[in-house]
């Protein structure tokens, strides 16, 4: 029920940007609407892109337990985690930025 919940607020600070005198409750009203049948979608897109980024790591992992290049794969590994640590959370903006591009061109408002 929470991320459903997650789901259906996502547009909220989209929706205060567009419109300034809205109100808060409204937002929250626009947003559910908005979210409305793509909530699966969105979970969908956030699933895939966890389990991406899962597979490869446990594919470095692997790759650590190589004799003596194993070194040299745990050094990549180190750097491409400190690179995901701080490009993950700009790299999910920009993909609620899209979502909301695409559902609110899709599914417009009044």
């Amino acid at each position: 029920m929470f991320y459903i919940k997650y789901y259906s607020y996502r547009f909220v600070p989209y929706i205060m940007l567009a419109e300034p005198d809205i109100l808060a409750t409204e937002a929250l009203k626009k947003s559910m609407a908005q979210t409305d049948g793509y909530k699966g979608k969105m979970f969908l897109a956030e699933f895939i892109i966890g389990a991406i980024i899962g597979a490869a790591a446990m594919v470095f992992a692997l790759l650590m337990q190589i004799p003596y290049i194993g070194l040299l794969f745990m050094v990549i590994g180190a750097i491409l985690y400190i690179a995901l640590i701080a490009l993950l959370p700009l790299f999910m903006g920009i993909l609620e930025a899209v979502f909301y591009d695409k559902i609110s061109k899709e599914k417009p408002l009044p």
